[in-house]
């Protein structure tokens, strides 16, 4: 048998590795909650800067974009680089006539591009 002197160091011992222990733990739970917190955060300031970068609308093209975009919808061919670009500035100025129309709210309707936005009025008439 122990003497109470001998239980009396084992008991501390054991009190010390226990509270070592405890310690450690602690030590543990506070570096993952540290950590976890890290990586909240982390994933949070991911999160929103992906959302950031997707809902960043596309550039509109250009309108010689759109104009070859609306030749190739409607199979349009000009006979040379000449008529092109005048096909182009009456284009131009078909379409900036119609954002212009549709940008004022109080219209029942809105107009749009079609085979024709590269006429003239007068050619749109007489054709």
């Amino acid at each position: 048998m122990q003497s109470s002197a001998g239980q009396s160091s084992s008991c501390l011992l054991i009190y010390s590795r226990a509270a070592t222990l405890q310690h450690s733990a602690f030590k543990l739970n506070m570096t993952l909650n540290i950590s976890g917190n890290f990586a909240f955060a982390l994933l949070l300031i991911v999160g929103i800067w992906t959302l950031e970068a997707t809902s960043r609308s596309l550039p509109e093209p250009s309108m010689a974009e759109r104009h070859e975009q609306w030749m190739a919808l409607h199979g349009r061919v000009y006979k040379d680089a000449t008529e092109k670009e005048m096909r182009f500035e009456i284009f131009k100025a078909n379409v900036e006539n119609i954002e212009a129309f549709n940008s004022v709210g109080d219209k029942s309707y809105k107009r749009g591009m079609n085979a024709f936005t590269d006429l003239t009025n007068e050619e749109f008439q007489a054709s």
